[in-house]
């Protein structure tokens, strides 16, 4: 069985390549953590990478038998990776043989590695998980919870936006990190024993955003959390925002309550979408000695409206970039108005790659703070 998958095209002979993570039964049996101490002060990993060729994905998988001792099998693969290289040649070939393929699991969660390395990304350690595969998972359920820099995205929603009209794909972009560069993973510490980092080599950080089944581009932090407030996936977000004048410092908010809705409005073949978000915040740190959270209530207004800003300029750079840069619709207006209005569709549906671009989108964002934490007013020091 395999941990993970990563689909490839080679650079030189131009066939298609595949590279699994399989487990070390041995090590992982023995109960030694992501690593068993062997004879000679070694370390038996608790996973192998191994790769094969083919003229298909399929005579790959194939191909992968003669170099190991175990059967292939895909069931278990949790995870699965697309190289750069193959994502902006287009997706089609891998997704036909994943959706094919019995064995494979349309909950495996989807990634786009930037640079195209797999072998480097499925073999990168994360030192305080068993093994890559896991490490991945984790860090991604992570991120998303506490700040929606990237989005959860399997297989099986990759079928379904395929599928649907007016919808582009956007999967999550994973790029390596050398922790060595940083003085992390020499691998001893001053007492000589093995020091283990809680630092990911990997950056799970920005979209990758694609036009039917090929990559056209990256979207930023600010981007994707804007792309996670349109498509009502963000969790959480904290913002640092400047205190309202005359008081100085800045105080640290979290949206813990994020709602979107999506509208269309279409007049005289003009195309309207109207994005509505409502948000609640609370107050979790502020560098402002002044107690300005008991004063009038136009000083909260105005906290609610520099928090609804922050919002709103994340929404904006995902539609400066999507909309009017790549061009993609990544957010589904199309698929909204498909499902919404189907006749007017009807007749956008031909010419809505020219019509996306110069679409209208109102954006009405809604922000309150309604907790302040433990306390209301600043800390006093004597």
């Amino acid at each position: 069985m395999f941990f993970a998958a990563g689909f490839d095209r080679e650079e030189t002979n131009n066939r298609y390549k595949i590279t699994v993570q399989i487990p070390n039964p041995l090590s992982m049996n023995s109960g030694g953590g992501r690593g068993t101490t062997v004879e000679g002060g070694g370390k038996k990993d608790n996973s192998k990478v191994i790769s094969a060729i083919g003229k298909s994905f399929y005579d790959a998988g194939n191909n992968l038998t003669v170099k190991s001792t175990r059967e292939i099998n895909f069931t278990h693969t949790g995870i699965t990776l697309f190289s750069e290289k193959l994502a902006r040649e287009g997706l089609s070939p891998a997704l036909d043989f994943l959706d094919r393929e019995r064995q494979f699991r349309p909950i495996s969660l989807a990634f786009v590695v930037d640079g195209g390395d797999l072998r480097k990304a499925m073999e990168a350690e994360f030192e305080m998980e068993e093994y890559g595969a896991r490490g991945i998972r984790r860090h991604q359920q992570i991120t998303v919870e506490r700040n929606p820099v990237t989005i959860i995205t399997a297989l099986q929603e990759i079928y379904n936006w395929l599928s649907r009209p007016g919808q582009e794909i956007a999967l999550p972009r994973l790029h390596l990190i050398d922790l060595s560069a940083n003085g992390i993973g020499d691998g001893q510490d001053s007492g000589g024993d093995e020091e283990l980092s809680m630092e990911s080599p990997m950056q799970l950080s920005g979209l990758a955003a694609f036009k039917k089944d090929r990559l056209v581009g990256w979207l930023n932090e600010q981007e994707a959390r804007g792309y996670a407030l349109i498509t009502n996936k963000a969790k959480r977000i904290t913002y640092v925002i400047e205190s309202p004048p005359p008081f100085k410092g800045n105080f640290t908010v979290e949206v813990f309550e994020i709602r979107t809705k999506k509208e269309v409005k279409i007049t005289d073949n003009r195309v309207t979408i109207i994005i509505k978000i409502t948000a609640a915040g609370r107050i979790h740190e502020t560098t402002s000695h002044e107690d300005w959270l008991s004063r009038d209530s136009q000083l909260i207004d105005s906290i609610n409206k520099r928090l609804a800003e922050a919002l709103r300029k994340d929404v904006q750079s995902a539609l400066d970039k999507a909309q009017k840069k790549l061009q993609t619709d990544i957010f589904g207006f199309g698929n909204l108005i498909y499902r919404t209005l189907p006749r007017e569709w009807e007749a956008l549906a031909p010419q809505w790659d020219e019509l996306y671009p110069v679409v209208e989108v109102q954006v009405d964002v809604n922000a309150e703070i309604r907790r302040t934490g433990l306390l209301r007013a600043p800390g006093r020091i004597r």
